[in-house]
Order: structure tokens, then C-alpha cells, then sequence
């Protein structure tokens, strides 16, 4: 018996808690029953697996030893101190000659 959640009206978002007794012969069909007794039948989508509760802690595997902690070399700092000259950029061409252009107007034409 696996504990569930399920939608006890699946047009509300409330999720209610409960155990499956049977999964029917119908694809994604449960029949779940909640703590006092009442049975309902529900699709998938309307049912969700409940958070399983542990005793205790599981305790680590002291089997084998934890890999030591490796640090990332940095980047490599540069040095703005450099006297090389690095190539310039050419600044855009610009057209002196005037361009007609048609005043903006709108599909209303103002």
C-alpha cells in the first residue's frame, strides 16, 4: 500500500492524502481510500506519490575516500603596463552626399 496525494475534486487545487488499495484495469486508473475510510477513483493526473518519511539519516559511504578538492587555475592576468601597439580600428564611412528621403506618413496619411 503506497501512500499518495490525491484530488479529491479535480476542479479544486486541494490535494488530500491517502492509499492507493488497487490499480484498475483501466489505463492510469487508482482506487485510493483516505483515513477515514472513503474510497475514490482517479486518474493519474489526479493522484501524486507522498513524501517518504526516513528514521534516520542515511550515514555516508566510508567505503571509499572523498576525492580531494582540486582549485581551478585562474585566468592569466594581463599586463596593461604592455608597450605593444595593437592595430587601429578605421572609423565608418560616412556619405557626404544628401539622400532624398520622403517625409514619414502614416497608413491614415498624416
Amino acid at each position: 500500500m503506497e501512500k499518495v496525494w490525491f484530488q479529491k475534486d479535480p476542479n479544486r487545487p486541494r490535494w488530500e492524502e491517502a492509499t492507493v488499495l488497487q490499480v484498475t484495469d483501466q489505463s492510469r486508473s487508482y482506487i485510493v481510500q483516505k483515513e477515514d475510510g472513503a474510497q475514490y477513483q482517479r486518474t493519474s493526473r489526479h493522484v501524486r506519490p507522498a513524501a517518504q518519511k526516513q528514521d534516520a539519516p542515511a550515514a555516508p559511504k566510508q567505503d571509499a575516500p572523498a576525492a580531494p578538492k582540486q582549485d581551478t587555475p585562474a585566468a592569466p592576468k594581463q599586463d596593461n603596463t604592455s608597450t605593444e601597439m595593437t592595430a587601429a580600428v578605421a572609423p565608418p564611412v560616412v556619405n557626404e552626399s544628401p539622400q532624398q528621403t520622403q517625409p514619414y506618413m502614416t497608413l491614415s496619411g498624416r
